[in-house]
């Protein structure tokens, strides 16, 4: 992604769009809906919901269990956003259900609403005693309208945006073209960097869907697709086009569902993380892994760790797969990179670290022409090597003044560097290049290696002389055997 800092709202479009931002919401409104259509809620409630176990095993909770037993992170300790459509067509599950023992919902938005098949469904595939996170306990409840203005992003308000303590938001809805969708992205990218809360969105069924707008379009989430080509899929539109979505997908048959699984994935990934994070800072301050839970090294993890069996063919110029983005999300294999996490750069390609299988993850804050290099040497072949970088796009708010009007007026700046990966190999004493990820438009760099043999590896993330300011970056590797 080329690095690159812009104001988009000029003298007199901002005290336009103030004059419309009451109706602009409404109008945004009127063209979302939820990721179903006709019987797709009760569709939810049968097979998806009863297939609990299929759907343990698809993602590799169940490899987890066995490997880990009664350590196995469920989510504790995070609270999730439960973000659904709008007030007036129902977003409430009946959080009273059965289903949701030892649950406490609080309803964050104002309207009020009748309960919706659709939420409940939902919800039923993450939280309670038979969801994906049986851990979490507590969870905030949001119309998607409410969470984009008083009660999460505050769009078009001065105070900043709020995660209401939520770590992680699940997003089951979509938006079509509507007159404020650049504005709505660069709100809810500032809404990720402000609160380091991980947002999760699907994006449209149909495989001849254009990606939606909002959420799914924005830099710093995580956009959920379908196996199969079912979901939309293919490139961004609108003033930022060309970048790669969904990043993940799960083998479900509406992204209303995928997006919920992912959701769960990463609520016991931020539980394993903050127990990192902690004992990080106590034996080791200021290293990189206080920032295990930081939403780039949560992204870059399932990233690694996709299986890639459900497709993998990037086309020109981008890293990722246009249906399938990295793969299909497993849990087991993010949790792996987690674990062996972090892995500090530097180390002397002179005496690498000599390893079988190498995993792991790193997160830090690069200047620009300023390499960190991660050196192993492998000793035995691996059958994949997969790695991925991850970064933001950064969002300013600033007051500027209206040539015409002689006012102040709000304007919105973005900028956002460019990372380039490259895996090198070191034989007869010289180093070579033999796979680079360089897209110029996504914020995502991706590569995946096959029938990668024993020798001397170097993985070079650098970020080119664009922004000239240090940026933070995520990287994670996950090999299999």
């Amino acid at each position: 992604m080329t690095g690159q800092a812009r104001s988009d709202a000029g003298a007199g479009q901002w005290s336009t769009i103030l004059l419309v931002v009451i109706f602009a919401v409404a109008a945004v409104a009127a063209t979302w809906s939820r990721s179903d259509a006709g019987g797709e809620a009760s569709h939810a409630r049968g097979s998806e919901k009863t297939s609990s176990q299929s759907l343990r095993s698809l993602v590799g909770i169940d490899r987890v269990e066995r490997w880990l037993g009664e350590q196995t992170p469920t989510g504790r300790g995070i609270t999730f956003g439960h973000v659904e459509g709008r007030a007036d067509s129902g977003y409430l599950p009946r959080w009273n259900a059965g289903a949701f023992e030892g649950v406490k919902f609080t309803n964050r938005s104002r309207r009020p609403s009748r309960y919706s098949g659709h939420a409940e469904a939902t919800a039923q595939l993450i939280y309670g005693p038979m969801g994906l996170a049986p851990g979490v306990t507590n969870v905030n409840l949001y119309s998607a309208d409410e969470w984009m203005g008083s009660n999460g992003m505050r769009l078009f308000q001065a105070a900043l945006p709020t995660a209401d303590g939520c770590r992680v938001f699940t997003h089951s809805w979509i938006s079509g073209n509507g007159p404020i969708d650049d504005i709505l992205l660069k709100r809810l990218d500032q809404f990720v960097e402000d609160t380091k809360a991980v947002v999760v969105c699907g994006v449209n069924n149909g495989g001849n869907q254009p990606v939606p707008a909002m959420p799914a379009s924005a830099y710093n989430v995580i956009a959920v697709g379908t196996v199969g080509r079912s979901s939309s899929s293919g490139y961004t539109g609108g003033t930022t086009p060309g970048r790669c979505k969904p990043e993940v997908v799960v083998d479900v048959t509406r992204t209303s569902f995928a997006t919920p699984v992912v959701a769960a994935v990463v609520g016991r990934l931020l539980e394993s993380a903050d127990r990192i994070a902690a004992q990080s800072e106590q034996a080791a301050p200021g290293t990189a892994g206080r920032h295990a839970a930081r939403p780039e090294v949560i992204k870059a993890l399932l990233l690694a760790g996709a299986d890639s069996s459900c497709g993998f063919a990037p086309e020109d110029g981008h890293s990722l797969d246009q249906h399938h983005g990295a793969g299909a999300v497993r849990f087991d294999r993010s949790l792996e990179c987690l674990l062996k996490g972090p892995v500090a750069p530097g180390v002397a390609a002179a005496a690498p670290m000599k390893i079988a299988q190498p995993i792991g993850w790193d997160f830090r804050s690069l200047p620009p022409d300023r390499p960190a290099v991660y050196s192993f040497e492998l000793t035995e072949p691996v059958k994949e090597l997969s790695i991925a970088v991850t970064w933001h796009r950064r969002i300013t708010w600033v007051i500027v003044m209206d040539p015409g009007t002689k006012k102040q007026v709000q304007s919105v700046k973005w900028r956002v560097a460019d990372f380039d990966l490259h895996v090198k190999r070191t034989a007869g004493g010289k180093t070579s290049t033999i796979a680079s990820s360089a897209s110029t438009k996504d914020s995502v760099e991706f590569i995946r290696l096959r029938d990668v043999k024993e020798g001397v590896y170097h993985i070079e993330v650098m970020q080119k002389p664009m922004t000239r300011e240090a940026w933070d970056v995520a990287v994670a590797w996950w090999s299999q055997k």
